[in-house]
C-alpha cells in the first residue's frame, strides 16, 4: 500500500524532463486511436505499468489531478486555480495492455463525478492522517494557449510547480507533441532512478 509517512520537504525534488520525438508523439496519438481513447489515458495506463513495476504489485493508487472549473457558459473567465488531486485506485493488468487501457478508462470517467470532491475531506471520511497516494499524475493540454500563440496574443508561457506528493508525472501537450517530466523528493526516489523513468 502506498501511504506516504513523512512530511515532505518541496525543495528536495530531482526532475527529469525529456520531449516526445515527432515519431514518438504520432506513435502515442495512433495507439490512443486504436485503442479508442483519449491520449492522457494512454500516458495513465502507462504510468501504472511502470509503477507496478516499481513497487512489484498490482494494487496501485495515484493521485489524479482533475480541472474542476466550472463547466458552464463563461467558467473559462472565471480566475482561479481549480484543480483537485483525487485518488485513482486501480488493479494494474501487467499482462493485458488493451485491458488496463480500459479499465484506466472506465475508473477516470467514473471519478469524474468526484472531481469537486476535496481531497482533505476524502482523508477525513476515511478516518486516514497520512496521504492516500504517493505517485501523482497530470496531464496538461491547454486548447486556448496554442490558439493565443499561433495569432501573437501570448509569445512565451512559462510556469513552476511545488508539490508534496513524492513522485509527479506531468505530461504536457502542445499541439500534436509531448514532453513529460518526473519529479521526485529525494527520500522517496533517487537521482539515477528517476532519470531510469524514461
Amino acid at each position: 500500500e502506498f501511504v506516504n509517512k513523512n512530511k515532505v520537504d518541496v525543495d528536495d525534488f530531482y526532475q527529469s524532463t525529456y520531449s516526445l520525438s515527432d515519431e514518438e508523439s504520432r506513435m502515442m496519438l495512433s495507439l490512443s486511436h486504436h485503442f479508442k481513447t483519449s491520449v492522457d489515458v494512454l500516458f495513465l495506463s502507462l504510468y501504472q505499468l511502470l509503477l507496478a513495476t516499481f513497487f512489484n504489485q498490482k494494487d496501485i493508487v495515484i493521485g489524479l489531478v482533475v480541472n474542476n472549473r466550472l463547466e458552464r457558459e463563461g467558467g473559462d473567465r472565471l480566475f482561479g486555480l481549480h484543480l483537485n488531486t483525487i485518488p485513482l485506485r486501480q488493479t494494474v493488468e501487467v499482462s493485458d495492455l488493451a485491458k488496463q487501457i480500459a479499465t484506466t478508462a472506465l475508473k477516470k470517467e467514473q471519478l469524474h463525478a468526484y472531481k469537486a470532491y476535496p481531497y482533505a475531506k476524502i482523508k477525513s471520511d476515511l478516518n486516514f492522517d497520512t496521504d492516500v497516494y504517493s505517485c501523482g499524475f497530470n496531464y496538461i493540454h491547454f486548447h486556448i494557449r496554442e490558439g493565443q500563440q499561433k495569432s501573437g496574443t501570448v509569445i512565451d508561457l512559462a510556469g513552476f510547480e511545488k508539490t508534496n506528493i513524492p513522485l509527479m508525472m506531468d505530461v504536457s501537450r502542445n499541439s500534436n507533441c509531448f514532453s513529460v517530466n518526473f519529479a521526485g523528493n529525494s527520500q522517496f526516489i533517487d537521482l539515477s532512478t528517476i532519470n531510469r523513468l524514461r
